[in-house]
């Protein structure tokens, strides 16, 4: 059972650092008992775009609503930042437009039935 439990853990670790999709981050409300590991885990994806969540702001969008970020071997590609349920923000390195990855990006909002108003 432990080496079960290890063995998911390395896949999702595995995900994260070499695969390709999305990964969720969620909200001090969603995940409370983790949010100090979150806001990590989000810092780490957010310094190479420089995003604002890389440098302060982690703290502040994630207790406001989750995050996703699409990734591609393992770097942050696309941020979507949500605050409750609404999508606030969507962006790409650097706080471009993300026009790259538009399909995917489309294509998850559309598959997960997020609000997009």
């Amino acid at each position: 059972e432990m080496a079960e439990a290890q063995k998911k853990q390395v896949e999702h670790v595995t995900n994260e650092e070499t695969g390709s999709g999305w990964v969720r981050i969620p909200s001090k409300y969603n995940d409370p008992k983790n949010f100090e590991g979150n806001k990590e885990r989000l810092r780490n994806f957010s310094i190479p775009n420089s995003w604002c969540t890389g440098s302060g702001m982690e703290d502040r969008y994630l207790s406001e609503g989750d995050f996703w970020l699409y990734t591609e071997g393992g770097e942050a590609k696309v941020a979507i930042r949500f605050k409750g349920d609404r999508i606030e923000e969507i962006q790409g390195k650097g706080n471009q437009r993300p026009f790259n990855y538009w399909e995917e990006i489309v294509n998850f909002i559309d598959a997960k039935g997020f609000d997009r108003r």
